[in-house]
């Protein structure tokens, strides 16, 4: 279906476009666990900054800079995103855009981005080229496998350079950001700074149950899930 930005965007609503909202039960869920966790803790900061800056629905409406902003991202001819508030007339609004652009810039990106080089760094699961057509491909099955390795993935048959080049590549879309959610407070000097340092203390406390949790699942000898931590959970799409 057609993007619209708090549809496809806000994650209770992504969630529960594909059947996963926080009714249905699927324990280990992480992606899900985690994520509203931040999800969360966005919206809260969002409303204290908001109240912070504005004392009203009417301050919030009379803003030119927020107009000029909702004209431009909603302009077909400029930022065009479909579903996003052609103007804002009270708090909430603006409140709910800001916890969803933090979601899409900070946690989604996370959870999308990181996992990469988990996958991608064993080259076999996924090789960033191809060198030989399926149009060759043997006929007798038992040939398969080692002209699959010979011709379609040259990265793990030979060409060491290749595989050092897929690695490099994933290891530098993953390598982490300097400027994570929970070390902004320089950013915070004036207005803004008790709603940040409220979200922080937030933050510590996600964090701190993230690794409780992998710290357990280490124990028991299963896969940790530590990409929504807020210390590694980029403030921007900064790669």
């Amino acid at each position: 279906s057609r993007y619209s930005f708090f549809e496809k965007s806000s994650l209770p609503s992504e969630l529960a476009s594909r059947g996963f909202d926080e009714d249905f039960d699927m324990p280990g869920y992480l992606f899900r666990e985690d994520g509203m966790n931040l999800w969360n803790a966005y919206g809260e900061f969002a409303k204290d900054f908001v109240d912070e800056v504005y004392d009203s629905d009417e301050a919030v409406a009379s803003d030119k800079t927020l107009l000029e902003w909702a004209i431009e991202t909603t302009d077909a001819s400029r930022g065009a995103v479909p579903g996003f508030p052609t103007s804002f007339k009270d708090k909430s609004t603006l409140v709910k855009v800001l916890q969803t652009l933090m979601w899409i810039a900070g946690g989604l990106h996370a959870a999308v981005n990181f996992p990469q080089y988990d996958f991608y760094a064993y080259v076999p699961n996924k090789p960033l080229g191809m060198r030989a057509s399926l149009d060759n491909l043997p006929g007798d099955d038992s040939k398969i496998r080692s002209w699959m390795f010979e011709n379609y993935f040259p990265h793990v048959s030979g060409e060491l350079g290749t595989t050092l080049d897929t690695i490099s590549t994933v290891h530098t879309l993953t390598l982490p950001s300097t400027h994570c959610v929970d070390n902004l407070s320089g950013q915070f000097d004036g207005i803004g700074k008790k709603s940040y340092a409220k979200f922080v203390g937030k933050l510590d406390k996600i964090g701190d149950a993230v690794e409780a949790r992998n710290k357990e699942s280490k124990k028991a000898g299963n896969a940790v899930y530590s990409y929504m931590n807020p210390s590694a959970v980029p403030a921007s799409i900064d790669i």
